[in-house]
């Protein structure tokens, strides 16, 4: 684990004291991708599907989720409209190119 750089150490006389070289939330996440990867195929609606029906959610798990969808949902409506932006803004260069051509 130490060669994967997962875990390093201190030599402290006689011991060796070990400690994570990656946070937990790394750790997390790579877990996580590699069980959506492998047993689920990589469609985190088949695994968001099997949790939600083997175990009840909260009303706060439900809002919870909710709200990291929205936040999903207006990252990605940002998003198209820069890349509209920048489409226009490039079309304004190109005309402007051909003009300078012609």
């Amino acid at each position: 684990m130490v060669e994967k750089g997962i875990l390093y150490y201190e030599d402290s006389g006689k011991a060796r004291q070990y400690y994570p070289g990656i946070r937990r939330e790394e750790a997390a996440l790579a877990e996580t991708e590699n069980l959506l990867s492998c047993v689920y195929k990589g469609s985190i609606d088949m695994m968001m599907s099997t949790l939600v029906k083997q175990r009840s959610l909260t009303k706060e798990e439900i809002r919870e989720l909710y709200d990291i969808l929205e936040g999903l949902e207006s990252r990605e409506r940002e998003r198209e409209k820069n890349n509209t932006i920048h489409i226009k803004l490039l079309r304004c260069a190109l005309w402007y190119s051909l003009d300078v051509i012609r």
